[in-house]
């Protein structure tokens, strides 16, 4: 058996049981009216099932993304289409969303629904972050030589210094709801497309995340054609 063929050998083996498990929960339910106490121990049961399946799902995501197939895009409107994705999805939130993109951006060679998870991840982090406060996110998007940088700036609570060097370790997490993988399958998806991640942070002040992905090398073509022909 191959190493990287495990996770999926693992996710398999679990869900079987699992699947049998909430089978007969099922049937259980049936027994019990909706005031019987017994039903809540259940309906308890189910819902760690669920948390377990969404761990196998992180897993399996987790050792997939070394699988990307790149196509060329025109980056700024892939922006602009997550952008206002992001908008409708937190409109209801105490936060004040900014998008900047300073000059010609230009093309890019990505996977585009893994680049999207890639930004989905930091936009959910900087939101749990700032909580119920008031609080802003600010995404800049400018060309550095090669590069198309993308920084990613939240007024959230900060990063202790302790765990800045393992934010991105598989499982490291300080939040009880999370799995601790987001960060670490987003540092394998943006290294996949031979770019870069990096995260500073003070405490009470905010974090900022810096993507680098290279840009596309535009090909020159020569307007004079007076040796056409």
């Amino acid at each position: 058996m191959y190493w990287d063929s495990f996770p999926v050998l693992l996710a398999h083996e679990l869900r079987n049981p699992l699947s049998g498990i909430c089978a007969h929960i099922e049937v259980l339910k049936e027994l019990f009216d909706s005031h019987d106490p017994r039903l809540e121990s259940l309906l308890s049961i189910e819902r760690e099932i669920e948390r377990i399946n969404e761990i196998i799902q992180k897993i399996l995501e987790f050792s997939r993304t070394g699988n990307i197939t790149k196509k060329t895009i025109d980056f700024k409107e892939f922006l602009t289409e997550w952008w206002d994705t992001q908008i409708r999805k937190y409109k209801k939130q105490n936060i004040n969303f900014e998008l900047k993109i300073k000059g010609q951006i230009g093309k890019v060679q990505i996977d585009r629904r893994l680049i999207e998870r890639v930004f989905d991840n930091i936009i959910d982090n900087s939101v749990y972050a700032i909580g119920n406060e008031k609080g802003e996110i600010k995404v800049s998007v400018y060309r550095e030589k090669e590069y198309i940088n993308i920084q990613f700036k939240d007024t959230g609570k900060g990063i202790p210094k302790e765990n800045l060097k393992r934010i991105f370790d598989p499982f490291f997490t300080t939040s009880a709801k999370g799995m601790g993988l987001g960060l670490a399958i987003s540092k394998r998806i943006i290294e996949a497309h031979n770019g870069k991640i990096n995260v500073i942070s003070n405490i009470n002040k905010g974090t900022t995340f810096l993507v680098k992905l290279t840009a596309e090398k535009e090909s020159r073509t020569n307007d004079s054609c007076s040796d056409c022909g």
